[in-house]
């Protein structure tokens, strides 16, 4: 992948993220993009692992959870937070 794909390129490539990779079991596909965006962001930047991790931590604080079945509420009463709610987070705390 070049660089100067852009990202209207580069949307298509995380389709697999919806839902948790598709099986709701997974960690949350807003939670996942906004690391990749940090990573893409901190390019050679050996301190992104850290970074990633205050954003795990953070969007766990902020959402409850980062598993999307936990996220949904599956299983319970009430979700935790919706996807659309998760989705701004993430972005939220790119900044």
């Amino acid at each position: 992948v070049g660089s100067e794909m852009c990202i209207r390129d580069r949307l298509p490539l995380s389709a697999g993220l919806i839902e948790g990779l598709g099986t709701l079991e997974g960690t949350c596909g807003a939670l996942i993009g906004a690391n990749l965006v940090l990573a893409m962001k901190n390019k050679g930047n050996p301190m992104v692992q850290v970074e990633a991790a205050h954003l795990f931590q953070d969007f766990v604080e902020r959402c409850g959870a980062s598993i999307c079945k936990d996220l949904r509420g599956i299983g319970k009463e009430k979700p935790l937070c919706s996807c659309e709610d998760c989705i701004k987070e993430a972005i939220a705390l790119l900044y």
